[in-house]
């Protein structure tokens, strides 16, 4: 007995109390590896770009902000990039119908750079002045307990002055509902 004949149902209603569930028309599915993309972003000439996860080669820019069209995501990784904007990391999008609506909220590239160099320069200064002063607190020489705190100010000072600038330059890609979905990449300090 076939689920969609009369008496199936008439048979499913009399037993269970359940009607028989009805074939209901669908939309035609968008390819299966495809998603429509809208990317908005206030930067000038950000491109959403993409990698192939399996054959790793260079980054290819597919749409420029405002993208709405459709592209192929499945198995490729995308980032936003634009001139002197920092570079989001690395996400992914899901393949399938309806639209993904990415936000990107740029950051300067200038200010990023500039923070991690501060932050590079301020921990060294400021572990050489703890040493100072310690090394003047042993040895009591006054002289190299003033130098060893106004070297763990000079690094301290830098390293405040970094935060600032690292929040300034970074990139986040937000979804519709303003969900975090990529940020700036990491800067390795070392």
């Amino acid at each position: 007995m076939r689920h969609g004949t009369p008496r199936f149902a008439a048979l499913t209603v009399a037993l269970f109390g359940i009607p028989a569930a009805r074939p209901c028309s669908a939309a035609p599915p968008a390819p299966a590896d495809f998603a429509t993309v809208h990317l908005a972003s206030r930067y000038t000439d950000t491109w959403l770009e993409a990698q192939n996860r399996v054959d790793v080669g260079d980054w290819q820019k597919w749409c420029p902000a405002p993208c709405d069209r459709s592209i192929p995501v499945a198995g490729y990784e995308l980032r936003v990039a634009a001139p002197a904007m920092t570079t989001s990391n690395v996400f992914r999008i899901d393949p399938g119908a309806g639209m993904v609506r990415l936000g990107v909220s740029g950051g300067s590239s200038i200010l990023h750079t500039t923070g991690v160099v501060a932050l590079v320069t301020g921990l060294p200064v400021a572990f050489a002045g703890i040493t100072l002063l310690g090394l003047g607190k042993l040895n009591d020489e006054p002289g190299e307990r003033t130098a060893g705190y106004a070297t763990l100010i000079t690094g301290a000072a830098l390293m405040l002055v970094s935060i600032p600038l690292l929040v300034a330059g970074h990139t986040t890609v937000s979804d519709a509902r303003g969900k975090q979905i990529a940020h700036s990449r990491p800067t390795p300090l070392f």
